[in-house]
């Protein structure tokens, strides 16, 4: 944490062990439970997320630039059925986890091109053919092919 704030220190405080419902602090990697409920639909990850989107009522951050004080455990979330961002994405992480999804929970920074996902500054090359991009494939030394054997 002590590097974080050196290197960063106009930037906010790691979010690594905030308050539970109880008052504790707990380490968020320990929050997480992989947890798999009993219906089907909710294995597709698209269904998964319609679902916690429907059952737990948003509730904005006080502040919204600065960190929750407090993070509740994914089944008290979903005993109250409401949470902010933070909880949601933790309810939804959980239930992924449980039926075998690689899903973390991430919160950082990012430049307002990135959270609009705002491409237009991209350039696109126009006019290229499938020819011109099989012939650049070709001519560009393969960096992983064997290479020929040695003659004693």
């Amino acid at each position: 944490v002590r590097q974080f704030t050196d290197l960063y220190p106009k930037r906010c405080h790691q979010l690594l062990c905030p308050r539970n419902e109880c008052g504790l602090r707990k380490f968020i990697c320990t929050t997480l439970r992989p947890t798999q409920l009993p219906f089907v639909e909710l294995y597709d990850y698209e269904q998964c997320a319609k679902f916690v989107a429907d059952f737990i009522t948003y509730e904005p951050l006080e502040l919204p630039t600065s960190l929750p004080s407090h993070l509740p455990s994914p089944s008290t979330i979903l005993e109250w059925q409401a949470g902010d961002c933070f909880d949601m994405a933790q309810v939804l992480c959980s239930l992924l986890l449980g039926v075998g999804y690689d899903a973390y929970v991430v919160n950082g920074y990012a430049t307002c091109a990135v959270t609009q996902a705002d491409q237009s500054s991209n350039k696109m090359s126009v006019g290229s053919s499938e020819k011109t991009q099989a012939e650049s494939k070709e001519s560009a030394p393969n960096k992983y092919a064997i290479a020929p054997r040695r003659v004693l």
